[in-house]
């Protein structure tokens, strides 16, 4: 299996270029950086993709500055909409095999249970706008893909939540985490591997993976800092209002993976474990 990985160098792209052998072994995996191709470049995507002779190609090339994509709108919706959608009609005319890695910021979070693969879309912001239209992208132009929709990504291979209460917590003495949005923690190894299990099952469609368990942002800093022996850091926790970000977040990400289950027969890894993993 000749396997491609778009943002190859990013948190998840590293991730699955590093442990995707450990579940699909024998694959070649075909690494592709922002400098082998601009994806907003139709033409340049679809001489990319059928150059490569691959049988599965994993887009993890995105737009992810939340923030940020409320001043560059346009931007976020060119890399995580359009572009999305030239690798999704690349794949289509070649015979490619695509996995799209998508968010739960798809969702607003006014719901109070976990999201099912069944909910409707309902995006607040831009990024969040973007990433909605991009599983769009994919539906409409290769039916026979597979979106993961994941959360709260951590990781070895780039910046992080969790990597940077770390760090702060051995500069700082004080911190302030938002304690009323509630999702999974998911280290990046983990989902590869889900990702990788989800392919050798030749699964179709929208599928959920996380790391099992739920928890605040502050109750995942609490548990770092704890893990990394930093007890003298002062955490306090702190609503939504009162720490204002310029894009608003959904309150509830939460992801039930009750068919991911089903179709792997694996049961996603409780999110302390890989915490604990990834700390110590």
């Amino acid at each position: 299996m000749r396997l491609g990985v778009t943002g190859a160098k990013g948190l998840l792209g590293s991730a699955i270029v590093r442990c995707i052998n450990n579940v699909l072994p024998g694959a070649t995996v075909v690494p592709f950086i922002k400098s082998d191709f601009d994806i907003t470049d139709k033409d340049a995507v679809y001489k990319a993709v059928s150059g490569a002779d691959l049988d599965v190609l994993i887009n993890c090339a995105a737009y992810s500055a939340v923030d940020k994509a409320e001043r560059e709108a346009d931007l976020a919706y060119a890399v995580n909409a359009t572009a999305t959608g030239h690798i999704a009609g690349a794949c289509a005319s070649t015979g490619v095999k695509l996995v799209h890695i998508s968010s739960d910021y798809v969702f607003d979070g006014a719901k109070k249970e976990p999201y099912t693969e069944d909910d409707p879309p309902c995006p607040i912001g831009a990024y969040a706008r973007s990433k909605a239209d991009g599983e769009k992208e994919v539906l409409s132009k290769c039916p026979g893909a597979l979106i993961i929709r994941s959360a709260w990504l951590y990781g070895h291979d780039g910046p992080n939540f969790v990597a940077t209460i770390l760090e702060k917590g051995k500069s700082a003495g004080k911190l302030n985490v938002v304690n009323d949005q509630i999702g999974s923690p998911t280290y990046t190894d983990d989902l590869a591997l889900a990702i990788g299990r989800l392919i050798e099952k030749k699964a179709t469609g929208i599928v959920n993976a996380v790391n099992s368990g739920y928890c605040s942002w502050y109750d995942l800093a609490v548990e770092a800092l704890n893990l990394a022996r930093l007890d003298n850091v002062k955490i306090s926790p702190v609503s939504s209002e009162e720490y204002k970000t310029l894009a608003a977040r959904p309150k509830n990400s939460q992801l039930d993976t009750s068919l991911y289950e089903r179709i792997t027969g694996a049961p996603p890894r409780h999110w302390r474990s890989a915490l604990k993993e990834f700390v110590i």
